[in-house]
């Protein structure tokens, strides 16, 4: 929902007011960030008593939820053992000291993985020039 936000918020609006047309059958459920998005930033909804959304909360994630989602997700992707577990460990424990956000926690992981990946590239790239250059001076004598 967040997404959506525009300075009129006419297209927000229109979403809101669509499951309570007439013969519509729609259900409308949206995620945002933040609990009071919609009082914050569609305050004509709280006129329309019909057109106010149900809001539910969910709390952050816990230390080890997001270390069990970030698992799950190495394990979905059949790269277990790419990331050591203490490495996971710490990740989550600082996510969830700050937002909780399991997004951030497997953005963090993406980013480690491939920093490490590019590092490896390079090494490997310097290497074989390293190769090269031998073989040119073996050329040369």
């Amino acid at each position: 929902m967040d997404q959506l936000d525009s300075k009129s918020q006419d297209v927000l609006y229109t979403i809101f007011e669509w499951p309570y047309l007439s013969q519509s059958r729609l259900c409308l459920v949206g995620i945002a960030n933040a609990l009071d998005l919609t009082d914050r930033i569609l305050p004509r909804l709280q006129a329309r008593p019909q057109c106010r959304p149900l809001l539910l909360h969910f709390p952050p994630y816990s230390r080890q939820e997001l270390s069990d989602i970030v698992q799950d997700r190495l394990s979905q992707a059949s790269a277990d053992g790419i990331m050591d577990a203490s490495a996971v460990q710490f990740c989550a424990r600082k996510v969830s000291a700050v937002s909780g956000d399991a997004r951030k926690a497997l953005d963090i992981c993406r980013r480690a993985v491939e920093v490490v990946e590019s590092d490896e590239r390079k090494k490997s790239s310097d290497q074989k020039d390293e190769a090269k250059g031998e073989h040119s001076l073996l050329l040369r004598h």
